[in-house]
């Protein structure tokens, strides 16, 4: 059977027009979804809240909280997790980013990363500067600021978490991303397997092993056909692995994802 040669340039830039298109689904997650009150807090390991004002790391490490009685200080030991207030500027650097003014949206957003470190901020700083780098076709700078996210925020936003796949893939950094995607599949989120197991084909196809990505994707379109949502990627992906190993199942792919999904951006990208 003739194979023809997989183009890696083009695949990087598939994975990253994927990951662009994701972030854009989710453009206003982190305003919707994230820290939206101006207020600060702790959650502390047995799952205690303390609410406040303000709350800073100090010198020390550990985590101190202006709440209406007073400051309160926690050893960073006891603390889950904590959320200083909004800083007024990241609203104006999203819009900015929104508006494709990426120049004025990255300095302000790498500062708050770095101003507000391990206080929740940081997290949302850097989520928002993973896309602006997606967006500059940027995937080292991508996936380099993905990578410092926390993991609660993580379990929280999982569009972020696939993000953070995709631009790791994509700035080739194949080694670091495999652990993380067999766990995933692994793990009991049947939402979130699907897309990894899709990002593991990914992989494959970033290193040249088609069929193995093929497979891949054929796994995700049979064993999660009730990840709905997952779908649409998953048969486009299949067809276009199967299309270049000339085989004639991709046209059944398409077939499908034409019928089934007819209103998705893959349908969309049919050939």
């Amino acid at each position: 059977m003739k194979r023809n040669k997989p183009n890696q340039a083009g695949h990087a830039a598939w994975t990253l027009v994927a990951a662009v298109g994701l972030f854009a689904a989710f453009a206003g997650a982190a305003l919707a979804q994230g820290h939206s009150a101006e207020t600060a807090y702790i959650i502390l390991r047995d799952q205690r809240q303390i609410d406040g004002t303000a709350v800073r790391v100090n010198a020390q490490g550990d985590y101190v909280i202006r709440t209406g009685v007073g400051e309160r200080t926690f050893p960073a030991a006891q603390v889950l997790e904590a959320v200083g207030a909004r800083p007024p500027e990241f609203d104006r650097a999203v819009a900015a980013l929104r508006a494709g003014q990426l120049e004025q949206a990255v300095p302000v957003l790498e500062r708050i990363a770095q101003q507000h470190r391990r206080l929740g901020w940081d997290d949302e700083a850097n989520a928002a500067l993973g896309r602006a780098f997606l967006r500059a076709d940027d995937p080292q700078k991508a996936a380099s600021a993905l990578e410092r996210i926390s993991e609660p925020f993580l379990n929280r936003r999982p569009d972020v978490r696939v993000a953070q796949w995709d631009a790791m893939i994509a700035a080739g950094r194949g080694a670091a991303v495999e652990p993380k995607l067999d766990e995933a599949i692994r793990g009991g989120d049947r939402a979130l397997a699907a897309r990894a197991q899709i990002r593991r084909g990914d992989l494959k196809m970033s290193r040249r092993q088609i069929e193995e990505a093929a497979m891949d994707y054929l796994r995700t379109v049979v064993l999660f056909e009730n990840q709905r949502d997952a779908q649409p990627e998953a048969l486009f992906k299949a067809g276009m692995a199967l299309r270049e190993l000339r085989d004639p199942r991709a046209s059944r792919m398409f077939e499908t994802l034409a019928s089934d999904f007819a209103d998705s951006e893959f349908a969309a990208r049919i050939p």
